[in-house]
């Protein structure tokens, strides 16, 4: 079972991934930024700022599977990164499918960067599901 607390939500991407916090006594969530990813890869020294100011208690990771609910090219590399965020950090890591996420964070409003409102979405799922 999940800490109780604060998480960091991710939308990943090759080339940015969306940020979302939220806690698990609300679970809710909200759009935090959008960090430039070099074919996946989201420097370190990025998270770390968010990690030291939110003080999570885990991460939460959107994975992108196909349509038929399959792990693609896309859905490994989330999952490395997943990974790599739980090595780095020493926090648990935690993914949910977010088939159709990036669709429904278009139809909501333009307050905040695409990636980042649909990082909300996927974390809010996230703690829904607890």
């Amino acid at each position: 079972m999940p800490k109780l607390g604060t998480y960091l939500g991710f939308d990943f991407g090759t080339k940015q991934v969306g940020v979302a916090i939220g806690d698990t006594v609300t679970a809710s969530a909200r759009p935090l930024t959008t960090l430039p990813a070099d074919n996946g890869v989201v420097d370190s020294l990025l998270i770390s700022p968010l990690v030291h100011e939110w003080a999570p208690v885990g991460f939460v990771v959107g994975l992108p599977l196909t349509p038929e609910g399959e792990k693609g090219i896309i859905a490994h590399a989330a999952t490395r990164f997943a990974n790599r965020l739980q090595a780095t950090f020493h926090l648990p890591s935690y993914q949910i499918d977010e088939r159709l996420t990036t669709q429904i964070a278009r139809k909501l409003s333009a307050d905040h960067p695409l990636d980042a409102k649909a990082a909300a979405l996927i974390l809010e799922a996230w703690l829904n599901s607890l």
